[in-house]
């Protein structure tokens, strides 16, 4: 299913790169952009996730940073996570997980490691690359633009040190369930919101940073709204009126950064995850959309869980 979705996101995003491809006045039309960014081979950035809840009068933030090392041929990606939380005016407690994909002859390789123990796992799926594309600002920031409509040049700042254009647009309430879950932009309030959640949802802006080569070197979305009309039809869907058991979202920030392009990564893999404990291969027949990658080599799927554990306890 979620491949499922993955590809007509894609297709459906697609049709509005086409249709929207002259509606930039500057040099760079939204097609030329898109051909540009997908043309990289390698690059650095980062994704981040950032979130402050409130339940029973306390705020809660959570915190969600991935850095992404990326090689297009042969596929390599190493990805860092570091999840974070920080309650009231208690100490900040933290966890980093790392992961390494890489196919090498032919064959994809699963790499992951937490608390200095390491796992790898052969996976013989088509959907291999998918279980790092919700930490790649280059392929969330391809979806972003294919999927906004209505885009226009806001016109030139500073991002990163880099000089920019800043683009606007915003992505149709239809599509913001397929997107969402593509990117993994909402994983920081759980698993469980699937499309039926989205029915009171407005249209969401996002703003995209454009370098002066016309390759996106970020991208900048204030879910804060989105997030909020998520909770509300969860707690109405489970009959949950008291505020003692609700939690808000008093902001929510989805932020994706490409740091350089084309000067190569290091694709080695560390000491630790060439002695990593091998696993029963995963194939298309024993694997559901990958799911087995996911939760061998995504650090983050506690953090999830816990977030759904949280929404969810509070509509027990």
């Amino acid at each position: 299913m979620n491949k499922f979705k993955k590809i007509s996101a894609i297709l459906t995003s697609a049709l509005l790169v086409f249709a929207a491809a002259g509606c930039s006045s500057d040099s760079n039309t939204v097609a030329d952009i898109v051909s540009k960014t997908e043309a990289l081979e390698n690059y650095k950035g980062s994704v981040t996730l950032s979130t402050e809840l409130n339940y029973q009068g306390n705020a809660t933030e959570l915190k969600m940073e991935s850095l992404l090392d990326y090689n297009k041929e042969p596929f390599f990606a190493h990805t860092s996570i570091t999840t974070s939380t920080k309650e009231g005016e208690s100490a900040e407690n933290s966890y980093t997980s790392d992961m390494y994909l890489q196919t090498v002859d032919g064959v994809n390789t699963a790499y992951a490691g937490y608390n200095g123990v390491w796992y790898k796992q052969q996976v013989e799926t088509d959907d291999f690359t998918y279980s790092v594309s919700q930490y790649n600002p280059v392929e969330n920031g391809l979806l972003f633009i294919k999927s906004a409509s209505g885009l226009q040049n806001m016109g030139s700042e500073q991002y990163n040190g880099m000089d920019v254009d800043r683009f606007e647009g915003t992505i149709p309430a239809d599509m913001l369930s397929d997107v969402m879950e593509t990117s993994g932009a909402i994983g920081l309030i759980g698993t469980s919101i699937d499309a039926s959640y989205y029915k009171n949802t407005a249209d969401q802006k996002v703003s995209i940073f454009v370098n002066e080569e016309g390759v996106i070197v970020g991208y900048s979305l204030d879910l804060t709204d989105l997030v909020s009309s998520l909770l509300s039809v969860l707690y109405e869907t489970n009959g949950i009126s008291d505020d003692q058991q609700i939690i808000t979202a008093n902001k929510y920030m989805c932020e994706g950064t490409v740091t350089e392009y084309n000067k190569g990564v290091d694709t080695t893999l560390s000491d630790d995850a060439q002695n990593a404990i091998e696993m029963p291969a995963v194939t298309s027949s024993n694997s559901s959309d990958g799911a087995q990658t996911d939760t061998a080599a995504d650090g983050t799927d506690n953090t999830t869980d816990n977030s759904e554990d949280t929404t969810n306890a509070s509509a027990e």
